[in-house]
């Protein structure tokens, strides 16, 4: 497996941490190769016959881990709603959700733990922490380390290590560089918190009253016409309704969310990825683990105050892809 300089580092720098701590989490910018690095992992210790689980927050994520690891002829198994774990791998892919369900039901807990998006589930991965062996160690990965809410992961990691920044990155040549555009919205000073951002219905209304969405169309023509484009809107419904006025102006722009069939939803991001539409909109799906390098414009219809979110956001737009 061919490792960028700063990855095998990064491994190095992990092996090190380990060694003193049992809790360790790694930061890295968006498109820098978590899941390269991840695999690089589970290669090594696979070789040493040590078990491993990498535990992911949503099945695209899963499949998207299972890539990797045949690409690199690591045998593994996978933990989820429909298969359980299976004492023929060393090796399991391992969906959040069923592992909450299977505390009890847990054969062999393996040696390695690696949490992907790791500023997810706090509660989760809390939980886990209290479960798992003395044995046991556990990496977490991420771009942003720290919660939605801003918070720190202190309660659960012991240490954080950081890998080069998106600047240095961009200069490296390993990320894209950025054009940034930020019309004024008036009036977004005087929207209330609602939880941890902005109150929903109140930027509906912001939104409406400033003619937001035709203004985000007419940017799109004027800088984004040909670039594969995702939006970012607060809404499910919003969402919907963004996707639909862009295909209204003649784009080919669809919505996707979770509780959208598996098949219709792979068919829509496998038609960004291949230049079928235009464009994508969603809500919370898209904010964190899709692999699109295609996508070079991104249009955020979501002002947030979390950094996480935001970070994680522009995140999606800065792979590199040829003539990009």
């Amino acid at each position: 497996m061919q490792l960028r300089p700063y990855q095998s580092e990064l491994i190095d720098d992990a092996r090190q941490a380990l060694r003193k701590y049992k809790y360790v989490f790694i930061s890295l910018s968006t498109g820098a190769g978590k899941t390269i690095i991840f695999s690089a992992m589970t290669t090594g210790a696979f070789k040493r016959q040590y078990r491993v689980w990498i535990i992911v927050p949503r099945n695209e994520l899963l499949e998207q881990a299972s890539d990797h690891l045949f690409r690199h002829r690591v045998p593994h198994g996978v933990i989820n709603a429909r298969s359980n774990e299976s004492r023929a791998y060393l090796v399991h892919l391992v969906s959040k959700d069923t592992l909450t369900r299977r505390w009890d039901k847990i054969k062999n807990w393996p040696d390695l733990i690696i949490v992907d998006e790791g500023h997810l589930n706090y509660k989760f991965q809390m939980d886990l922490k209290e479960r798992i062996p003395d044995k046991t160690i556990m990496i977490g990965f991420s771009a942003t380390p720290e919660r939605l809410s801003g918070e720190g992961l202190s309660d659960i990691y012991d240490t954080i290590i950081y890998g080069p920044s998106q600047v240095d990155l961009i200069e490296l040549g390993f990320l894209t560089k950025i054009k940034y555009f930020s019309p004024p919205l008036i009036g977004l000073e005087d929207i209330h918190r609602k939880g941890i951002d902005y109150n929903p219905d109140e930027l509906e209304e912001l939104f409406k009253k400033r003619a937001v969405y035709g203004k985000a169309i007419n940017h799109y023509r004027e800088h984004g016409i040909g670039k594969a484009a995702m939006v970012f809107c607060r809404s499910v419904k919003a969402s919907e309704e963004t996707a639909r006025q862009f295909r209204n102006a003649g784009y080919r722009f669809e919505s996707v969310d979770g509780k959208m069939a598996k098949g219709r939803r792979k068919a829509i991001l496998d038609g960004l990825r291949t230049g079928i539409i235009d464009g994508i909109c969603s809500c919370e799906l898209t904010i964190y683990g899709i692999d699109i390098p295609r996508i070079e414009c991104i249009i955020m219809l979501r002002p947030t105050l979390s950094r996480t979110y935001f970070m994680q956001m522009i995140g999606r737009g800065l792979r590199p892809y040829p003539n990009k």
